[in-house]
């Protein structure tokens, strides 16, 4: 039922589209330096969704590149601006990961009151902070009462589960998920993460002693370890065609995390902390180089 549906991954790309819903007319994933508009819709109905998961939204974007005033990322109805910084100099990043931040909310369901990282209805409260914090929630799944996410130091449970010592830690964001998990916690085999319903397998790795923690989206991919479009039973998070390995690694001890979404980049990072110089995927501070 898509009728358009495109993925590009080169720079100087104007339009990246990627739909992750049936009757989607128009949803666009832009990952590129040098983009004007960055769009992901991930519900029904939407005309135009800079990565946005309700309906009623008029506006919501996600940059991911140096040198932008304003990034936003929006998840909950009535919305209206709700921001999120993933570079170095940013001056307002309303969900983030950088110490000191009181309340960082980022819902993705409507009605919700309280939902700091929520995917799944009947949540009332689910947090996910940075260093500093004394609790660290994040629930996506109906039922949850406490799903901790720790990444930062001083923690002394560091674990998305739902107690801990916890052999599986599901992440499910849509009903009728059959295993949905995601991992952050050491010794991990396996670790998946759905965003649509009907899905089988959907992986992403992120914790230590993986030996290949993949995210792409581009076509010609037989596995797909997170997707975003219904009835795919296998589809990896690629944006690049032909790479053989794109790592997505949040763990410490880690000396290279990249996500590299364009051919031929030879380092693509997206960071989240505070003095970093590099753009790096970082969700601890006092990193170097994650």
């Amino acid at each position: 039922l898509y009728t358009n549906i495109e993925l590009c991954v080169t720079p100087l790309y104007t339009n990246i589209e990627l739909c992750v819903n049936p009757l989607y007319t128009n949803i666009e994933l832009c990952v590129i330096p040098l983009y004007t508009n960055f769009e992901l819709c991930a519900t029904p109905l939407y005309t135009n969704i800079e990565l946005c998961v309700i309906p009623l939204y008029t506006n919501i974007e996600l940059c991911v590149i140096p040198l932008y005033t304003n990034i936003e990322l929006g998840v909950m109805p009535l919305y209206t601006n709700i921001e999120l910084c993933v570079i170095p100099l940013y001056t307002n990043i309303e969900p983030c990961v950088m110490p000191l931040y009181t309340n960082i909310e980022l819902c993705v369901i409507p009605l919700y009151t309280n939902i700091e990282l929520c995917v799944t209805p009947l949540y009332t409260n689910i947090e996910l902070c940075s260093p500093l914090y004394t609790n660290i929630e994040l629930c996506v799944t109906p039922l949850y009462i406490n799903i901790e996410l720790c990444e930062t130091p001083l923690y002394t449970n560091i674990e998305l589960c739902v107690p801990p010592l916890y052999t599986n830690i599901e992440l499910c964001v849509t009903p009728l998920y059959t295993n949905i998990e995601l991992c952050e916690t050491l010794l991990y085999t396996n670790i998946e993460l759905c965003v649509n319903p009907l899905y089988t397998n959907i992986e992403l790795c992120a914790t230590p002693l993986y030996t290949n923690i993949e995210l792409c989206v581009t076509p010609l991919h037989t596995n797909i370890e997170l997707c975003v479009m219904p009835v795919h039973t296998n589809i990896e998070l690629r944006v690049i065609p032909l790479y053989t390995n794109i790592e997505l690694r949040v763990i410490p001890l880690y000396t290279n995390i990249e996500p590299c979404v364009t051919p031929l980049y030879t380092n693509i990072e997206p960071c989240v902390t505070p003095l970093y110089t590099n753009i790096e995927l970082c969700v601890m501070p006092l990193y170097t180089n994650i």
